[in-house]
């Protein structure tokens, strides 16, 4: 593509080839999908983010659950659950 870019600089510079590019065009060509770009990953952080708070809800339900629903003194079985 580079290599394709730099022949047909070349080329138009040989054949005195002059273009008027409005500044419009490129912004609608490179402005817009950049733009398009960050909102979308934008909205895949918020969602990860989202699916992180319920996987880490969930891990601590269990723990209270463990705390709260054993025969034995809840510290020695949170102790057992931490590894200590």
């Amino acid at each position: 593509m580079v290599t394709a870019a730099c022949v047909c600089t070349v080329m138009c510079m040989k054949f005195d080839f002059v273009f008027d590019v409005p500044t419009e065009l490129i912004g609608i060509a490179i402005v817009f999908p950049i733009v398009f770009s960050i909102n979308a990953a934008y909205a895949r952080r918020e969602q990860a983010l989202n699916h992180y708070s319920v996987l880490k809800d969930c891990a601590y339900a269990i723990r209270l659950a463990h705390m709260h629903w054993t025969g034995e003194s809840a510290e020695k079985h949170t102790k057992r659950l931490d590894g200590h």
